[in-house]
């Protein structure tokens, strides 16, 4: 198992993750939502690509994240690949990386995700409502402090 800095190279890996993984994101909402691919989607496509990246690269990429400052902005593990500790290790390396106070936003209802945060000391501060793809969503702001 390797975290390592992103390459270009393996943006269509990661466009995989994201597609296959984003709506997983959102599953626990009342409302329905449908994808967005990450090339169609200017918004978090541009987030993205102007952080950065580390990917959990293990002769195949199965996950990555990304952060900006000293925020997380995104972490994602391909579905085949859950439960084996791949989303933990990334989030730890990306806190590492973090001098200070963390910050990440996350579905409100998305409980597995919310334990993992919690689990590394995050906890709620904010909560507001974003829009995926058309359909709003309530979102919860989870800081960590150093």
């Amino acid at each position: 198992m390797t975290i390592r800095n992103y390459h270009p190279n393996d943006y269509p890996a990661i466009a995989d993750i994201y597609n296959a993984s984003k709506l997983d994101e959102l599953k626990f909402e009342d409302n329905h939502y449908q994808l967005l691919p990450l090339d169609l989607d200017a918004k978090r496509q541009f987030n993205l690509l102007n952080s950065t990246i580390f990917v959990y690269d293990d002769a195949l990429i199965k996950g990555y994240s990304a952060v900006n400052g000293n925020t997380i902005q995104s972490l994602f593990v391909h579905p085949d690949f859950r439960g084996l500790g791949i989303g933990r290790a990334l989030l730890a390396f990306a806190l590492q990386g973090i001098d200070g106070d963390a910050t990440l936003q996350v579905v409100k209802s998305n409980t597995p995700s919310k334990t993992l945060y919690r689990a590394y000391g995050f906890s709620d501060i904010e909560e507001s409502e974003a829009n995926y793809n058309g359909v709003n969503v309530t979102i919860n702001t989870m800081l960590r402090r150093r």
